[in-house]
């Protein structure tokens, strides 16, 4: 976690685990735009504040429909 003028971030490791899924279905939801996130470097943080709002928004559970042809 880091902390710039008084707003913490954390990185995409930091919020897997507090969220409870994988780095890499946290980089997903940043790539769809789900999840704001700043990238620094290599890295992309993301706020205490912009978690929060993730947070609160309601998640559907499962596995998306098959996509039909």
């Amino acid at each position: 976690m880091l902390e710039a003028n008084q707003t913490r971030y954390f990185t995409t490791e930091e919020v897997a685990r507090i969220t409870g899924v994988t780095r890499w279905r946290v980089w997903q939801w940043i790539k769809a735009r789900q999840l704001k996130a700043e990238r620094v470097g290599t890295f992309w943080l993301i706020s205490e504040e912009d978690l929060k709002k993730f947070q609160q928004r309601p998640r559907k559970v499962g596995r998306p429909p098959a996509k039909r042809s």
